[in-house]
């Protein structure tokens, strides 16, 4: 079975929060690379949540869509 690309999307996203969790559950300072790293992940999620927005959105838009086409031909 395939995921939908809303799922691998979300999966994805998900693998790079829980890495930004374990950085920022260590105690120590961040080194200049640790946060160039953990800015590019932030990037990374910030994008990621940008394309499951329009997937959700497209996804919405084809359900109202059907929905309207059953409405008018039961009429």
């Amino acid at each position: 079975m395939t995921n939908s690309p809303a799922t691998t999307i979300f999966y994805e996203a998900c693998e790079l929060m829980s890495a930004q969790i374990d950085v920022l559950e260590n105690p120590e300072p961040l080194t200049p690379e640790q946060l160039l790293e953990f800015q590019g992940r932030s990037e990374q999620i910030r994008v990621l949540c940008e394309q499951l927005d329009q997937v959700y959105r497209s996804e919405g838009e084809e359900q109202l869509s059907e929905r309207v086409e059953l409405l008018e031909s039961a009429a």
